[in-house]
């Protein structure tokens, strides 16, 4: 299953340059995610080169939505981050430049999206999650840049495998009575801290809500394990897209908005209930804004 880096370099992509730290924290980066994404074939690279990518950090943990990992982009494409460790949001949180040192780690393609993480052991089948600070040290650096992420507008039609990983926003996007639900959470990387007392959270005042279908099925008072859940929401022209919310979320329990909204968050792609199809991660309720004419 694994692939050794000079896949890379045989493609006459070899003059990386040397780790080259700057004053404010940053590490340079002496390639683009885009290049990446464009060698990655099937299976997973085991990365022995000097390799070095960088961008400003579009979706962290702090909703419990995303799973032990954060969302970085470049304007040339997007990789997650299996840092593997729990509350990633205090050191790598939305908008902050973060760089990436490839070598001693694995990249993979999973549907579409760049992975970024420990080589796997045998027999597993992606990339593994760093799952030590310690160890996070020697290959992430968190500089003092901030920008904040500006999602990229797209129509759910033009949508292609490139868009996977990228924080996108659709406009006029509307529930639909198709309901797709995932399975109980066990653990698996879909979910949050196993364990923890979700806070309560009021939905935004602006969106109304559905009150009968929430985003997902957090822990009742019986103890029950979260379940994730899809909800289906289709444009003006009937193009369909599944909203992926973990059981774990903060806003795991809220209302599904009633009218059409903008959704933003990071794309993926994957098998639903309904079939393949693009799916959409929301950072936080607040990615769900009401649309009026």
């Amino acid at each position: 299953m694994l692939i050794a880096a000079s896949a890379f370099t045989g493609c006459g992509y070899d003059d990386f340059d040397p780790y080259v730290p700057v004053p404010d924290g940053t590490v340079v980066p002496n390639t683009t995610i885009g290049f990446i994404r464009s060698v990655c074939g099937d299976g997973v690279y085991n990365v022995t080169d000097d390799i070095i990518i960088g961008g400003y950090v579009t979706a962290d943990d702090r909703s419990g939505n995303i799973y032990r990992s954060f969302f970085i982009e470049d304007g040339t494409g997007a990789a997650e981050i299996r840092a593997g460790m729990y509350s990633l949001h205090n050191v790598y949180r939305r908008g902050r430049y973060v760089s990436v040192r490839l070598r001693g780690l694995a990249v993979t393609l999973t549907d579409g999206t760049l992975r970024v993480g420990i080589p796997p052991s045998e027999g597993y089948p992606g990339v593994e999650y760093i799952d030590s600070w310690a160890v996070a040290a020697d290959y992430l650096f968190p500089g003092e840049k901030f920008a904040e992420p500006e999602p990229s507008a797209l129509s759910v039609a033009q949508l292609s495998a490139g868009d996977c990983g990228r924080l996108v926003r659709f406009e006029y996007m509307k529930y639909t009575d198709g309901t797709l639900d995932g399975e109980e959470e066990t653990g698996d990387e879909d979910v949050g801290d196993e364990g923890e007392d979700l806070p309560s959270v009021d939905g935004p005042g602006d969106v109304e809500e559905n009150t009968s279908v929430t985003w997902a099925y957090p822990r009742d008072a019986t103890g029950t394990v979260p379940g994730a859940a899809y909800r289906l929401f289709e444009d003006l022209q009937g193009n369909r897209v599944a909203v992926y919310t973990s059981g774990y979320a903060t806003f795991a329990g809220n209302y599904v908005p009633v009218w059409r909204v903008s959704l933003t968050g990071i794309l993926g792609y994957g098998v639903t209930d309904a079939g393949e199809m693009y799916i959409l991660r929301l950072r936080d309720e607040a990615d769900a804004q009401l649309q009026v004419d």
